[in-house]
């Protein structure tokens, strides 16, 4: 049995900007769990965050200088 995770791009938890995903396996053997990392175009993502509509502009911004976007919550 496998299951997948396609965990996060753009909000690293742990620094790496890179996309991550998350394969468990289940087996006779018991569980293996392999985390996969993935690069990706942080500016061609940029360019579209900035295109569609209804996402703040600073999630572009703050992807394109960190590879994070960073939630801004507002206080």
């Amino acid at each position: 049995v496998r299951f997948v995770n396609a965990d996060s791009a753009g909000k690293p938890k742990d620094g790496d900007a890179r996309a991550a995903w998350l394969l468990i396996e289940v087996n006779g053997d018991g569980v293996e769990v392999t985390l996969h990392r993935v690069e990706y175009d942080v500016a061609h993502a940029a360019a579209r965050i900035r295109a569609a509509e209804g996402l703040p502009d600073h999630f572009a911004t703050d992807i394109t200088a960190t590879g994070s976007a960073s939630s801004h919550a507002s206080s």
